[in-house]
């Protein structure tokens, strides 16, 4: 007995370890630099899920947290990133062993995965909210996931592309708003409204006359309005106007005031219409003298797309490997616009600046609106978009100034209107340019992004920062999307 007692301690010691250990071990979360089969498990089931977009491989990175934190959020838990016991088990709930958990639980919102016809009406609702601009399908893939996205940043909703109880109120308001019934005019007032002129008075049903053909024109180039212009302000207009001031924040009242009319047109197409022969406008007048300046273009600026515009772009199209058509298309457009951007950095200039034109919007676009309304050039609120009345203001200060006019903000442009030259470092979300087709990956994300050099090569830049967490922000943002970003200091 004595010798039996004296194997058993140990015994009872080992197994009573063991036990610890097995709890201990349960009660570790997954979390970022693990790589293990639980991952892979874990991955496996935020795919199916529609929070992870991955590779499959076990290896806890930034995609995978990232994914963690949305389930979180959807599922009311603290979103930190890290697989505890309460995410293991609301994970479990979702992806029981043993059982096809193919389909997300659409009752509980919908969200990437689900289909059928509360698909298709959300998708009728965001098209008529103005932040879903694709088929009707009934099916809830990435399309209808961004639309979702774009709403739920609009309206102060953690943007996690599912549709929860705050979401669904949310579209019912907005709906709402859009679908208030405003009071038919009778015959007699539409007479005696007539030709309205905005310069007098509010556009708004029952107007007819330029005024209405312009206001439907420039819905119909911001895909606000689905019709033709006539001239004729009627249900279809103020659905169009309220669609639009829903999406900027906007007082929905349907009708169109000076605010509404000056928030259009100083606000530029998602995508821009290809330029060709007959083309005209501002955007011509740029790309004629960017390829002036680049060599390809021996005319002067006409704000004419004309054959000899047509022939500099296809040699320029020829110089850089790009299809031949003589047509200015989106990759057209960001190739030259890189060069410029680049040829301008060898003018014995700061390399550090780069130049502001139509289409920009930062925190540097509001600061020279600002120094051009002080001069009385421009006469809205500084918003940071480089419309087409920043433009008009620009080409007036340089006309004053005897500078070239081109309508872009060059490093003389800019010390001329006074403002400084920062020669701060700053924080770059930085995404290695291994091909030529990342760059039009990223801008489909980050419209600003551009090509920049470093001692290490090329790179897109796609955003600096002030502050560093803002960067991190951003680059997280980015490898969530299946990029390898990082942040760097300049």
């Amino acid at each position: 007995m004595f010798n039996s007692s004296r194997l058993a301690l140990p015994l009872i010691s080992v197994v009573t370890t063991l036990t610890m250990l097995g709890s201990y071990n349960e009660a570790l979360a997954l979390q970022r630099g693990d790589n293990n089969s639980q991952v892979r498990n874990l991955q496996s089931c935020l795919k199916r899920l529609g929070y992870f977009k991955g590779p499959v491989n076990g290896n806890f990175a930034s995609m995978t947290e990232a994914a963690v934190r949305r389930f979180q959020r959807a599922n009311g838990i603290s979103a930190i990133g890290k697989v505890g016991p309460k995410t293991r088990r609301a994970l479990q709930r979702r992806c029981p062993r043993g059982r096809s958990a193919s389909k997300p639980n659409c009752q509980r919102g919908l969200r990437y995965g689900c289909d059928g016809p509360a698909v298709r009406r959300l998708q009728r609702n965001l098209r008529q909210l103005g932040v879903y601009s694709g088929p009707i399908t009934g099916r809830f893939r990435d399309l209808t996931r961004n639309a979702v996205i774009r709403f739920q940043r609009q309206n102060g909703i953690d943007p996690i592309g599912v549709v929860g109880p705050r979401t669904r109120e949310a579209i019912g308001i907005g709906l709402e708003r859009i679908r208030q019934p405003i009071p038919q005019p009778n015959p007699i007032d539409r007479v005696d409204r007539g030709f309205c002129d905005l310069n007098r008075e509010i556009i708004t049903i029952g107007c007819r006359g330029d005024w209405v053909t312009r206001i439907q024109q420039r819905l119909k180039d911001l895909r606000y309005f689905d019709g033709n212009p006539t001239g004729y302000f009627g249900t279809l207009t103020r659905n169009a106007v309220s669609r639009f001031q829903q999406a900027y924040r906007l007082r929905v009242t349907g009708e169109v005031d000076s605010r509404t009319w000056l928030a259009m047109i100083d606000r530029s197409p998602s995508q821009p219409d290809n330029l060709r022969i007959g083309s005209t406008g501002p955007r011509v007048t740029t790309l004629q003298q960017k390829l002036k300046e680049l060599g390809y273009f021996y005319g002067n600026a006409t704000s004419f797309f004309d054959r000899s515009t047509q022939e500099a772009v296809a040699r320029f199209q020829q110089a850089y490997g790009l299809p031949v058509t003589g047509t200015v298309d989106w990759r057209t457009s960001q190739t030259i616009d890189r060069e410029w951007r680049n040829s301008q950095t060898g003018r014995g200039g700061s390399s550090d600046f780069i130049p502001l034109q139509f289409g920009d919007e930062n925190q540097r676009v509001k600061q020279l609106q600002e120094v051009l309304r002080q001069r009385g050039l421009l006469t809205v609120i500084p918003t940071g978009y480089f419309g087409t009345l920043t433009r008009n203001a620009v080409l007036a200060f340089q006309r004053f100034e005897r500078l070239r006019e081109t309508g872009i903000v060059d490093e003389q442009t800019w010390r001329r209107l006074g403002l400084r030259i920062s020669r701060e470092k700053r924080y770059v979300v930085v995404i290695p340019l291994r091909n030529r087709d990342i760059i039009n990956q990223v801008l489909e994300y980050v419209p600003t992004a551009r090509i920049d050099k470093s001692r290490l090569g090329d790179f897109v830049n796609a955003g600096e920062y002030n502050e560093r967490s803002e960067a991190q922000r951003q680059s997280d943002l980015m490898r969530d999307r299946g990029f390898d970003a990082r942040v760097d200091y300049f």
